[in-house]
């Protein structure tokens, strides 16, 4: 199924890719995704490993009072959890592929709002009041998010998408001073 969705991405196929995406949603309802497996899995470093100077960015943010919006393509639940366990940090809002659970279990997706890397597509500015938007991503699909961003800052090796580029591998800490 993975070599299936980079052929749909590559060929810019929304519908396919959102149904690619539900088939593996899908399968996490069908054997039953627990909760505490969500919170296991975010804190293996092989699948979620933080990128360097998350604390400290997490710190600048909750200092100034910085609202954390984060659009993903993924499951928010992950995301969420990710926060959580690592940082005890909530974000403001998580757009997000959610997984409805139920005692723990996950038992529901919502088909009609699927969020996926084609079309990451909202107005988060109109929708939420936030005037001066840092748009942070990793591909250009990304750039999509928010209309007119105060400033868009890339973790890319590819393109010249962004106004800012802090490559793949950059550090959060430098995001620190285009929000100052």
């Amino acid at each position: 199924l993975y070599d299936a969705n980079i052929h749909f991405e590559k060929e810019g196929n929304v519908e396919m890719t959102e149904k690619w995406f539900l088939s593996h949603a899908e399968l996490f309802i069908k054997y039953w995704l627990t909760q505490d497996q969500i919170d296991t899995v975010v804190l293996d470093d092989q699948y979620f490993a933080p990128r360097g100077g998350m604390r400290e960015f997490l710190d600048y943010i909750i200092t100034e009072d910085i609202p954390l919006v984060i659009v993903t393509s993924g499951i928010s639940n992950f995301v969420l959890a990710w926060f959580a366990k690592r940082y005890n940090y909530k974000p403001e809002v998580i757009f997000g592929n959610e997984l409805i659970m139920d005692n723990g279990i996950a038992i529901w997706i919502d088909k009609d709002s699927v969020i996926c890397p084609l079309d990451k597509t909202l107005d988060i500015e109109f929708e939420h009041g936030l005037d001066d938007i840092v748009l942070v991503g990793d591909n250009v699909e990304d750039t999509k998010v928010v209309k007119n961003p105060k400033i868009s800052i890339g973790f890319t090796d590819e393109g010249r998408w962004f106004a800012v580029k802090l490559w793949k591998n950059g550090n959060m800490k430098d995001l620190i001073e285009y929000l100052k």
